[in-house]
């Protein structure tokens, strides 16, 4: 995750998998969960492996996010296996002054 002038980015790389095996969600107003399922591969040859160190299942990863972000704005892609999310961050706003009639 990193912080610029606009807002956060968020880079997690998920290779082998599809766009449509992952689901990000945003609860509490402030908690961003990447979650997904690899799922096996299934082959129908009979091989006889001597090792297999590619690993599949379910996996969740959650980050709390620093105030000020645009949670109703988020952008997400997912190219060649690396999801990306950016959260921009709120437009400062301007202290307002108002006035007030002594009587």
């Amino acid at each position: 995750m990193s912080n610029n002038a606009d807002g956060l980015t968020i880079h997690a790389e998920l290779p082998g998998m599809e766009k449509n095996d992952v689901k990000i969600t945003i609860t509490d107003g402030n908690v961003l969960t990447i979650r997904g399922e690899k799922k096996r591969e299934e082959h129908h040859e009979e091989k006889n492996y001597m090792r297999v160190e590619r690993s599949f299942g379910t996996f969740a990863r959650s980050f709390t996010l620093p105030d000020g972000m645009r949670t109703n704005s988020v952008n997400a892609s997912f190219e060649n296996g690396v999801l990306t999310i950016t959260i921009p961050k709120e437009e400062p706003v301007a202290p307002q002054e108002q006035e007030i009639t002594i009587q």
